[in-house]
């Protein structure tokens, strides 16, 4: 464990399963949006 906890986000990954149709829970949309991964659209 690290200190502060960190998380690591695969952003291929994340784009592939959305481009699926794969909808992310409204926090974890957020983490998405803070790390840059998708836009605030």
């Amino acid at each position: 464990m690290t200190n502060p906890e960190t998380v690591i986000i695969n952003a291929e990954k994340v784009l592939y399963w959305i481009g699926k149709g794969a909808q992310p829970t409204d926090t974890v949309a957020r983490l998405l949006k803070k790390a840059g991964v998708v836009n605030s659209n």
